[in-house]
């Protein structure tokens, strides 16, 4: 919805990505841990409180340069979802994220 907004907004961290993440990270644990599992965890929220989700997105200054259009122009991003919000009644908020399990390697 943001994008729909500014094209220049995004959470795109791949930065982070890059040094660990879901894609590579088993791989690099690999170097140091044995018997690595990855539990995935996909997710769909149904935003309806604009308030806490605003706060929320806000919370994610410095994350990535790719979201200071929006901390420049606080007011209308906002106003932007509101009216969305006003349409709507809810939009939805998808998350994927994942989270390794590893064993130390034995000497």
């Amino acid at each position: 919805m943001l994008k729909d907004f500014d094209s220049k907004i995004s959470f795109n961290q791949e930065i982070l990505y890059q040094l660990f993440g879901y894609e590579n990270g088993k791989t690099k644990l690999e170097k140091y841990f044995q018997d690595i599992k990855l539990y995935d965890r996909k997710e769909v929220y149904e935003i309806t409180d604009l308030d806490l989700y605003y706060q929320f997105i806000l919370s994610g200054k410095g994350l990535s340069l790719n979201l200071e259009p929006l901390y420049k122009k606080k007011k209308q991003p906002y106003e932007y979802m509101q009216k969305y919000l006003n349409k709507n009644n809810l939009f939805y908020l998808t998350t994927h994220a994942g989270m390794f399990v590893a064993r130390k390697r034995k000497k």
